[in-house]
């Protein structure tokens, strides 16, 4: 019997090692998140379907995939890079514009929580860091939608950077718990007729309920050996960040 139980134990973990969602790189650019099929894990988080695209008028240049580089943000534990209250991903890029001219990106992509229900996504939020010379302006707006799939039109939050006080660098949105999350970030630049606008960083992050600790964090490869009668208990830490 115990030597049938080694042997279910070790195939659980093998079946688990083998399905595992890479974790999400740093540093690298856009371009390998748009492989199809793609997917990779922070956490308790998948992020998946990405999406990408860049236009720019006047003049300006559109900033490609491979002009975009990829951090992963989150709390101790969970594997990210850069630490933050909430898990997500932090987009870093040129864009710009002078006088006259406007470039646009749209990043799209799935955020859903490994264990489904038992911990659902309740809000997501966005910074930016850039520089404005007025009246230019530099803004990001973000829909989203849950559960996924869905079109990401039911749910908005924006930040925005017009060079003086009327500037929102910072915004969060709260919304009914869902599991999985579909979004789409528009980040909007225009020079207007004497501005210099160059937002350099954007962030997106998801809190969650309930919000798991990073002793849960990293025991989540191992949750497929619940089923053989194994249990892990986790301490459980409420944040709100943004």
């Amino acid at each position: 019997m115990k030597l049938l139980t080694c042997s279910l134990l070790l195939l659980g973990m093998a079946a688990v090692q083998a399905t595992a969602t890479p974790a999400c790189p740093d540093g690298g650019t856009l371009s390998t998140f748009l492989a199809s099929g793609y997917s990779c894990q922070i956490g308790d988080k998948i992020f998946s379907s990405f999406t990408y695209t860049s236009s720019a008028f006047g003049g300006a240049l559109a900033v490609p995939a491979a002009g975009v580089t990829v951090d992963t943000l989150g709390p101790a534990g969970s594997g990210a890079s850069l630490l933050n209250a909430d898990i997500g991903l932090q987009f870093n890029a040129g864009w710009n514009a002078l006088a006259g001219q406007t470039t646009d990106s749209a990043i799209g992509f799935t955020v859903t929580v490994l264990g489904g229900h038992a911990m659902t996504i309740e809000d997501f939020g966005l910074a930016q860091v850039s520089g404005v010379l007025p009246n230019g302006n530099a803004s990001v707006i973000e829909n989203g939608c849950g559960p996924a799939p869905c079109t990401p039109s039911e749910l908005a939050v924006m930040t925005f950077d017009y060079g003086g006080s009327n500037t929102q660098r910072v915004a969060d949105t709260m919304f009914t718990p869902v599991a999985s999350v579909t979004v789409t970030k528009d980040i909007s630049v225009s020079g207007g007729t004497r501005g210099s606008p160059h937002p350099s960083i954007v962030q997106d992050t998801f809190s969650q309920i309930p919000e798991p600790g990073p002793g849960l964090l990293m025991g989540l490869p191992f949750v497929a050996l619940g089923a053989l009668g194994l249990r892990h208990v986790g301490g459980r830490v409420r944040r709100h960040g943004g």
